[in-house]
């Protein structure tokens, strides 16, 4: 192969031109020189990505990178028509896979912080033990409050800079990883104070479910992001 004959005249790794790169591990013993090159490459990519993104605002720079990332991996690993998957190498495979499951990860992180906000809170009382103030009505109140003033904030992102058009499997998986997150912690935080769950208020509606509200809210995701 010529590209292979110019990469070998050029020596492995050459291409990179002193570039600090990071090394990717050579997990693939079949990988030759040409594995290596696509590997540096879909290295440089990713890395020029990473870091376009650091400047956006959460959940966008997760949203960005799974957008990026799902269109790689779908039409260079898994595609059936796609030739790219015969000459890549496990190394790039592997690379590919490592980003966009770290990209997965941070996506749901942002969610996980806003069941964060009905954790049960503490504080030290003055004979220096801990008393919960979880259940403390106030508590539960700006609990609630949080919880949905940055649901509403993370709606509108979500709204803003939706999950790929083009990869519903992408965006059903997630959205069901986050109802799976986010519905199950709400539901119990109500169980515990039921004497606050007809007092949720979202804008200027009242809702007597929460629970069923927030699981409205994602479908209602699945839906903006599938319009153009």
């Amino acid at each position: 192969m010529i590209v292979t004959d110019l990469l070998t005249s050029l020596g492995d790794r050459n291409w990179l031109m002193g570039a600090q790169t990071s090394q990717p591990p050579r997990s693939g013993q079949d990988d030759g020189i040409l594995q290596h090159f696509i590997t540096d490459l879909l290295s440089a990519l990713v890395s020029s990505l990473e870091s376009r993104s650091r400047s956006m605002r959460k959940p966008v720079p997760s949203i960005y990178m799974l957008n990026n990332l799902s269109y790689m991996r779908n039409n260079l690993i898994l595609s059936n028509q796609s030739a790219a998957n015969d000459i890549m190498g496990s190394t790039a495979e592997d690379l590919l896979n490592s980003a966009y499951r770290d990209a997965k990860s941070r996506y749901l992180e942002t969610w996980r912080e806003l069941t964060g906000l009905l954790a049960e809170s503490t504080s030290s009382s003055r004979f220096g033990g801990v008393v919960n103030v979880g259940g403390d009505k106030q508590a539960v109140k700006d609990s609630l409050s949080n919880f949905f003033n940055k649901l509403d904030e993370l709606e509108g992102l979500s709204r803003q800079y939706t999950l790929s058009r083009q990869d519903p499997n992408l965006r059903d998986r997630l959205h069901a990883d986050v109802r799976n997150l986010v519905v199950p912690a709400f539901t119990n935080y109500m169980a515990k104070h039921p004497k606050h769950a007809d007092k949720c208020k979202l804008k200027q509606s009242r809702i007597s479910d929460c629970a069923q509200r927030v699981s409205f809210f994602f479908n209602r995701l699945a839906i903006f992001s599938g319009r153009r």
